[in-house]
């Protein structure tokens, strides 16, 4: 049996070896735990494997894991991030059809005569997102979270959660919120038409996608604009999604979705979250 040399450090073999590793280590910083992890424990295998013998060759094997691993990570998310851009694009054609046929968008809640919120938005477009089943079943003379009311919880529309939202919540999670608060398109108690943006509604804030801000779908809680806040000290907000690397789905008043960086400061966020120029 042949054996192996004595292991000895030098500076190459350190800075080798460093550098493996965080190659190796780089795909759980970019991407969901549940897509990196095994590229992850693969890369660390074969680095491993490969380092008893040479920490060049060490450091090369990574890179090319790596490198495979974000080709076919490409084509991978693509389909599940259309897929998303598509749901939102949904619902805001579902919101702006309710506001043709209303001449405002929906309230972010119908609350109870003392004023405590009951029903969400989401419920009262179900008939405009062809589910107009769910919609009569729905009580609105009882509580979002009555026992009757729950009885709906699973049938949750697709449409309400981005496909890329597998991060091990109920069924119920919806991917997809409102900003609200006075100066948003979501004013509180009330309903806000197209006719009250005194910017640009190409650049208003409808909905965007928030897996820090999930919530059931049927509940009457959103993301209330005081809650978008600096995380960090580039003033930057993290507050959309959990993967800060990535990008988001939003809906803008006028009908069309795009992402956005999840990075985004949080000032740029409020200020596209209002109808209006004022700071």
């Amino acid at each position: 049996m042949t054996k192996l040399p004595p292991f000895t450090f030098t500076i190459r073999k350190l800075l080798a070896v460093t550098a493996a590793i965080a190659v190796s280590l780089m795909p759980l910083v970019w991407w969901n735990i549940y897509d990196a992890l095994p590229v992850t424990a693969l890369t660390l295998a074969a680095t491993h494997a490969a380092s008893r013998r040479k920490f060049v060759l060490a450091f090369s094997l990574a890179c090319i894991l790596l490198f495979c691993f974000l080709s076919l990570s490409g084509v991978h998310s693509t389909p599940r991030s259309t897929e998303c851009l598509h749901n939102m694009q949904m619902l805001a054609n579902a919101l702006r059809i309710y506001h043709a046929e209303h001449g405002h968008f929906p309230p972010p809640y119908l609350a109870d005569e003392n004023g405590n919120p009951m029903h969400s938005w989401r419920v009262l477009i179900l008939p405009y997102i062809d589910r107009n089943d769910l919609y009569e079943r729905y009580d609105f003379s009882k509580p979002w979270d009555h026992p009757d009311n729950l009885l709906l919880s699973s049938e949750m529309p697709d449409i309400f959660r981005c496909p890329s939202d597998v991060d091990g919540w109920r069924l119920s999670a919806t991917s997809y919120v409102a900003i609200v608060g006075n100066r948003t398109m979501w004013p509180p108690g009330t309903e806000r038409s197209l006719s009250d943006v005194s910017d640009d509604v190409a650049s208003t804030i409808l909905i965007v996608e928030s897996r820090r801000a999930r919530s059931h779908w049927m509940s009457p809680v959103d993301l209330c604009i005081e809650e978008i806040h600096s995380e960090n000290k580039a003033g930057e907000t993290l507050i959309l999604a959990n993967d800060p690397y990535q990008h988001c789905s939003c809906a803008m008043a006028d009908g069309h979705v795009s992402h956005v960086p999840q990075r985004m400061p949080a000032t740029v966020l409020k200020t596209a979250a209002t109808i209006d120029d004022d700071t």
